[in-house]
């Protein structure tokens, strides 16, 4: 059998944050960003201490403007009274004075190269190659003195990229792209090693997992090139709140994490912070129990293109293949005397229904197809799909059966199935993976089907039978984004405790294909966590939101605390709420912005407003059944 691939984390420099080392063969350390008021100096000590209880080794406190970076020495003396010395980090935009202020208070800096010391002439005016290297030479002149006091102080800087606050002069040449954020980051990289500084973690953070898996993965690419390891820190923007934002963060996060990627990590969820942390332990547990293998090179299999996403190229079979958005598969457990969920739910009703034998039996939705097993098969049955268990090859090519479905499981992850499959281009493949299972492999056996010029329809078939919802939830976003983030699966199939509903792991998948942008099955919400500059109790007003606009199926929808990032984050949202100071909020179409400074107390139903001004508005449909 052929080797298989593993998991191997990238090996990176480490660098030392206070009394705490990240990069190298350290643990993935966990953070977290206080929302209070920086200048309330209680309320922040007091919230950071509840973050450091719940498991936070780095807090981040929002500096929004010179008087906030001189509290920082309040906070700190406040926690070291308190006989706690959790390294504290600065997050700073726009103002390289009120960077060096901060710097001389905390163990790191976290500057974003899109608003830290670009001048913006607009996006129309235009940059000549002389042009642009003038304004690198701006920068470099201007990075100098945070360079001074970081070395005076041991002050590390991570240099955060945000796909939605790129400078004007980086989108001017490359656009809205990942390429745009790589080049940002290397150019303060280039800066920053090049003065002998290397007290340096980067981080590539968007509000769309694919774009941060992009992002950060062509980084890493062009740091090897360049000969550059440093650290880094991953994680979602605006991920949302409650069951999304765990989600999406375990799709963006634990995917890169499983690529052997990440140093660090931060769960930005809306609401207190304390409640990231949890989520961010989970993840990040079973690659800080591996502790390795390293490896001083990162690589990706040949077939997959590091910075632009493309779908697998498969054959149409019945509602999956052929580029379309990935179908949901689910397994029925046929209880008696329990309906199951799907027939009454539209949004999570799954594309196929798997009926094992034995199971007692209900009248489907004409519109869900029915898959069986070879055993509780009748060839009568000319809709319903057989599906065949794999056990040898001898059985795959005597198979003959009008469009089965073929599952595979890890022994037969092999070039000569991948050779068998070739001559059977009417099958559908059922890659079955169990918790223990490598998913590398499995990786590496679609390349082996490219290879074969397999084209049947692919189905992800993860099974956590022993997992509790927790575990079940993060590491089936974890696994299925490892494999979703390059196109190559057509269906996802989700199986949990076989003695429970079959409600959980249908609508988990839904979730998991709308957190990686593959199917928007219903209304989409960017949501910050908020910091210390918002203004509004966000988590309040995006249930509101919620509440209000959640059968608009499609929508995407962004809740922003505040104009720092908000207007980039959501700029691939349809609409926009955007905090614009105390007590105010700007409303956007997309980029435009359409309301400017409106009362808060009347913001949700100008939002509304604007939705039905615009076209995008439906009404409620009747509510559904329960179950």
């Amino acid at each position: 059998m052929e080797t298989a691939p593993a998991y191997r984390r990238w090996l990176t420099r480490e660098v030392k944050i206070g009394n705490l080392l990240i990069g190298g063969q350290q643990p993935i350390r966990i953070q977290s960003m206080t929302n209070t008021p920086t200048m309330d100096t209680k309320a922040s000590v007091n919230q950071a201490v509840r973050l450091i209880h719940a498991g936070c080794e780095f807090v981040r406190i929002a500096v929004p403007g010179m008087q906030e970076a001189i509290n920082l020495s309040s906070i700190k003396e406040g926690l070291v009274h308190r006989g706690y010395t959790t390294p504290l980090i600065a997050d700073v935009h726009f103002s390289p004075a009120i960077a060096e202020e901060a710097a001389r208070r905390v163990e790191k800096i976290r500057i974003n190269p899109g608003n830290y010391c670009e001048e913006r002439p607009g996006l129309h005016a235009g940059f000549t190659d002389k042009t642009y290297e003038e304004a690198r030479e701006r920068i470099h002149a201007r990075l100098l003195p945070l360079l001074a006091v970081c070395r005076q102080y041991g002050t590390a800087i991570r240099i955060g990229i945000n796909h939605g606050s790129l400078s004007e002069r980086i989108m001017n040449r490359y656009g809205d792209t990942p390429q745009g954020m790589v080049e940002s980051a290397m150019e303060y990289i280039r800066i920053i090693a090049g003065e002998g500084f290397h007290s340096l973690v980067i981080s590539m953070k968007a509000s769309s997992v694919r774009i941060s898996t992009l992002a950060t993965r062509s980084l890493v690419l062009k740091m090897q090139e360049e000969g550059f390891n440093y650290p880094l820190h991953l994680g979602i923007t605006e991920a949302g709140d409650e069951e999304d934002g765990r989600i999406k963060s375990a799709c963006g996060i634990g995917s890169l994490l499983e690529e052997g990627l990440g140093d660090t990590i931060r769960v930005s969820l809306t609401g207190e912070p304390e409640r990231e942390l949890p989520v961010a332990r989970m993840i990040a547990a079973p690659y800080n129990q591996r502790n390795g293998p390293y490896s001083n090179e990162y690589s990706l299999p040949s077939y997959i293109d590091p910075g632009v996403y493309s779908r697998r190229s498969s054959r149409w079979t019945g509602r999956m293949g052929s580029g379309q958005s990935p179908a949901v598969v689910t397994t029925c457990l046929g209880k008696a005397g329990y309906r199951c969920y799907f027939f009454h739910h539209t949004d999570y009703k799954p594309d196929y229904l798997y009926e094992p034998p034995g199971i007692m039996r209900y009248e489907h939705p004409p519109d869900t197809r029915l898959v069986r097993h070879i055993y509780d098969y009748d060839l009568k049955h000319k809709a319903i799909h057989p599906l065949v268990d794999a056990v040898s090859f001898t059985s795959l090519e005597s198979l003959d059966l009008p469009n089965p479905w073929i599952n595979l499981g890890r022994t037969q992850w092999r070039e000569e199935t991948a050779r068998v499959l070739a001559g059977k281009a009417d099958t559908v493949l059922v890659i079955h993976k169990m918790p223990d299972d490598n998913i590398h492999q499995i990786r590496q056996f679609i390349g082996m089907l490219q290879k074969h010029d397999c084209r049947q329809a692919l189905i992800l078939r993860l099974s956590y039978p022993d997992y509790d919802i927790d575990q079940f939830h993060i590491r089936a976003a974890t696994e299925a984004a490892f494999l979703l983030n390059d196109g190559l699966p057509d269906a996802l199939w989700l199986e949990w405790k076989p003695e429970a509903s079959c409600k959980l792991p249908t609508m988990a998948a839904f979730d998991i294909l709308q957190a990686t942008g593959d199917r928007l099955s219903r209304t989409e919400y960017i949501a910050c966590p908020s910091c210390g500059r918002t203004q509004f109790d966000i988590e309040k007003v995006l249930a509101t939101i919620k509440e209000r606009t959640g059968h608009l199926k499609g929508l995407k929808i962004a809740v922003m605390g505040c104009i720092v990032n908000g207007p980039g984050e959501m700029a691939d949202a349809h609409y926009g709420y955007v905090g614009a100071g105390k007590g105010k909020v700007n409303l956007y179409k997309g980029k435009t912005l359409e309301k400017s400074r409106i009362e808060a107390q009347e913001a949700v139903e100008e939002l509304i407003s604007l939705i039905k001004a615009k076209g995008d508005w439906k009404e409620a449909a009747g509510e559904s059944e329960e179950d």
